[in-house]
């Protein structure tokens, strides 16, 4: 979970620990990691200080996460792709950092067959929306130490 901390990287980060996931994410400081912890994120890659692509492959044995989801986009995108396990899935649903550079889509197979996909919700209908809504109301909106 890249921006582990970053407002829809805490909603991530809430949700994947609920469902039971391992939760890795990056974020730029330790004030910024606290929060992810707080949040449910089982590890936490301080990016400033530590090479995200390394320490995920440590983490996870050398075979790589299984979803990894992006709101930085540039500065991100080719490392990430390299931290998928074999059929893994990057969501790309912001860009921080600038867009996501062009590439190649045979990389997709080259790295092991990858999903990549930009999240939209433009085709959404208004049951969908209501639907994804109310999933939202079952996660806690704050995680801070007074609470």
């Amino acid at each position: 979970m890249h921006a582990a901390a970053g407002g829809v990287g805490l909603l991530l980060v809430q949700m994947a620990h609920n469902i039971g996931a391992l939760v890795i994410g990056t974020v730029s400081t330790e004030q910024k990691a606290k929060l992810a912890r707080q949040a449910g994120a089982d590890e936490v890659i301080l990016y400033t200080q530590v090479d995200f692509e390394a320490e995920s492959k440590r983490l996870t044995g050398g075979k790589g996460v299984d979803v990894l989801y992006d709101s930085v986009g540039k500065t991100t995108f080719d490392k990430g792709l390299n931290v998928l396990r074999p059929c893994g899935y990057k969501v790309l649903y912001g860009g921080s950092s600038g867009p996501a550079p062009p590439f190649e889509p045979t990389v997709l197979n080259q790295k092991g067959s990858l999903f990549l996909t930009r999240h939209g919700c433009a085709r959404a209908t208004g049951a969908e929306l209501q639907r994804d809504r109310a999933a939202l109301d079952l996660i806690p909106s704050c995680y801070c130490a007074s609470c």
